[in-house]
């Protein structure tokens, strides 16, 4: 049976934008209703305020952690799943869950090709880091500091780790779901949804990686994760596999999670808050190899493509 025959005909005539903004506007309302009810029911009416300044009371971070991956699964998981549901192709292809897209040489050319840009996206984080805007703009920069600031202190809260447990919950909850959260939304669904209107696909990773790094609401990390968004979506695009993408998303976070801890234990020095510097024929050779792995990556699709038409 065919599975579009199955759903609702309201939906089947439902505009994918209106579909698209009922999904995850309705997702993040029914979350925030479960999260406030939560607080109501099981903490005292000071949780609120105690939320908000975590660093003076530390034990509410576990709490903070696990409401954090509620927000991810209600508002983006579960409504990516439930808008691919919605479309015409089943839910594994259109999202690129298909295991028939992943390969061992694709997936080592994306990991590569993630690698080997770092220089460059740290050159790309130290240059926005820096911009001053005109002095006419100078409360709205200072209104960018503080909020770059809070964001800061809420993240180095998130990331305190006692021990082995703290930064194994750490990696499930910053790794691993919001991973899988943030590729079904801004690659699955949102990059999927924009390449059925707009057919050159430069315009549709970059457009993509731009929402991308804006809902994250941080000017002053806007450039790199702007970046390694266009990374995402390019491998994403000519891949389409989205396990590639999770796995590469993943990689970043859990990597990201592992530095910090090492460096609190004094393990490391690497200190995740300092952009590091590369020197500039690092960076040179950081954007030419890209380039070589990025063409090379788009041919291996490119051939996949003529054998899978041969093949039919």
């Amino acid at each position: 049976m065919d599975t579009i025959n199955r759903r609702p005909t309201i939906f089947r005539k439902t505009n994918n934008v209106v579909l698209f903004g009922l999904l995850f506007g309705g997702g993040f309302i029914v979350t925030l209703v479960i999260s406030k009810l939560i607080l109501l029911i099981g903490y005292d009416a000071h949780v609120e305020a105690s939320i908000n300044n975590l660093s003076h009371y530390p034990e509410m971070i576990p709490l903070m952690k696990w409401m954090q991956a509620l927000m991810v699964i209600g508002t983006m998981i579960i409504p990516s799943l439930l808008y691919a549901y919605w479309q015409k192709e089943p839910i594994g292809e259109y999202l690129g869950l298909g295991f028939n897209k992943l390969s061992v040489s694709k997936l080592t050319l994306a990991i590569l090709l993630f690698i080997t840009i770092l220089p460059l996206v740290a050159y790309v984080a130290a240059i926005n880091e820096s911009i001053k805007l005109p002095s006419y703009l100078a409360p709205l920069e200072l209104l960018l500091r503080q909020y770059e600031d809070k964001a800061k202190s809420l993240t180095d809260s998130f990331l305190q780790m006692n021990n082995v447990f703290d930064l194994l919950i750490n990696i499930l909850v910053i790794g691993v779901v919001a991973a899988v959260g943030e590729e079904l939304v801004f690659r699955a669904v949102l990059q999927n949804s924009i390449s059925r209107v707009i057919h050159n696909p430069w315009v549709v990773i970059l457009f993509s990686s731009f929402i991308f790094s804006a809902i994250h609401f941080q000017f002053y990390g806007f450039l790199p994760r702007f970046l390694l968004g266009a990374v995402l979506g390019f491998v994403y695009y000519y891949t389409h596999s989205l396990w590639i993408t999770i796995f590469l998303h993943l990689m970043n976070n859990a990597i990201q999670v592992m530095l910090y801890y090492f460096y609190i234990k004094k393990i490391s020095r690497i200190d995740i808050n300092q952009t590091p510097e590369f020197p500039a024929f690092l960076v040179v050779i950081s954007i030419v190899a890209t380039i070589i792995l990025a063409y090379t990556l788009y041919k291996n699709s490119f051939n996949d493509n003529k054998l899978l038409q041969s093949d039919i």
